[in-house]
C-alpha cells in the first residue's frame, strides 16, 4: 500500500518537480522503493493515455463518417498522418 508519502511522491514525479533520486531522498525512502512505486503508475498512465488516444481516433472516424458518409472517410492511418502533419498529434 502506498500511503500518503507514496501518493505525494508520485504526484511530484508526475509534475516533474525533481529527479526521482532527489524525491526518494526527500521522503526518506530508498530509490528501489521509489521506483517500485513509480513504475506501475507510469505503466498505468501510459495504458490510460493509449486508451484515450484510441477513443479519440474512433471518435474522429465516427464524426467524419456522420458528416461525409462511410465511403468518403479516409483510413485511420491517413487521418492520423493528416493530424500529425498539422501538429495536432503528439509523438
Amino acid at each position: 500500500m502506498l500511503g500518503s508519502i507514496g501518493f505525494t511522491l508520485i504526484s511530484e514525479h508526475l509534475r516533474r518537480s525533481d529527479s526521482d533520486s532527489s524525491l526518494c531522498e526527500r521522503y526518506g525512502i530508498s530509490r528501489k522503493t521509489g521506483y517500485k512505486w513509480i513504475t506501475p503508475m507510469k505503466a498505468s498512465a501510459e495504458r490510460s493515455w493509449r486508451r484515450g488516444a484510441r477513443r479519440a481516433r474512433n471518435w474522429i472516424q465516427q464524426r467524419l463518417a456522420e458528416r461525409f458518409g462511410e465511403g468518403e472517410v479516409p483510413s485511420r492511418t491517413t487521418s492520423y498522418n493528416i493530424l500529425k502533419a498539422a501538429g495536432r498529434v503528439a509523438d
